[in-house]
């Protein structure tokens, strides 16, 4: 837990989020969770990197490859929002599944 918690500290623009497989089992379902701890990055609701198992070093890249600017780009107008093309957000959601944190 101290990498995702320094993780979350360094990249405050992102949302972390922990979900426990036991508890939550519709969503370990949904994402076809089979390891922990198994970190997802998901974009516009889709998955757009995994890493499973613990490792830190794997950990801060797939953070830093899907983190995006900071501060996060500021909104388009209306017409240009409405155009954009599916997948790209202004936020970003990484979930932690399992029990074990390291």
């Amino acid at each position: 837990a101290p990498k995702y918690s320094a993780l979350a500290t360094q990249y405050s623009h992102v949302k972390f989020i922990r979900v426990d497989v036991d508890k939550q089992k519709a969503i370990a379902q949904k994402y076809q969770i089979s390891a922990m701890p198994t970190f997802l990055a998901i974009k516009a609701g889709q998955v757009a990197d995994t890493l499973k198992g613990a490792d830190p070093q794997g950990l801060t890249l797939l953070v830093a490859k899907n983190a995006g600017p900071d501060p996060p780009v500021a909104p388009l107008p209306a017409d240009a929002e409405a155009a954009k093309v599916a997948g790209n957000v202004r936020s970003l959601i990484f979930v932690f599944v399992g029990r074990k944190f390291y």
